[in-house]
């Protein structure tokens, strides 16, 4: 585990150091991929968080900011990638 930040109004976010992925727990415990950072894979699992397109690598740590937008922070050299949504709501 590289990092947990919970969600105003439920549920949390989990980064991973195998895989570098982040996850999305939502309030029933359900857990759903939200960015995958395993080599070919560049989505998210087609649920409301999934976040297309987009791959990470070795994550650092993560946390929402006042937005409500994921930031990730990759690797040692301290790269932040901003994923927009509100995810906050």
């Amino acid at each position: 585990m590289r990092g947990i930040w919970p969600v105003p109004g439920g549920g949390y976010f989990l980064a991973t150091h195998a895989g570098s992925q982040v996850w999305y727990v939502d309030t029933q415990g359900i857990i759903h991929l939200f960015l995958d950072g395993s080599p070919g894979a560049h989505s998210g699992d087609g649920e409301e968080w999934s976040s297309p397109n987009v791959r990470v690598s070795e994550v650092r740590n993560i946390a929402l900011d006042p937005r409500g937008n994921l930031l990730v922070t990759e690797n040692d050299y301290g790269y932040v990638r901003i994923v927009h949504g509100n995810i906050a709501e």
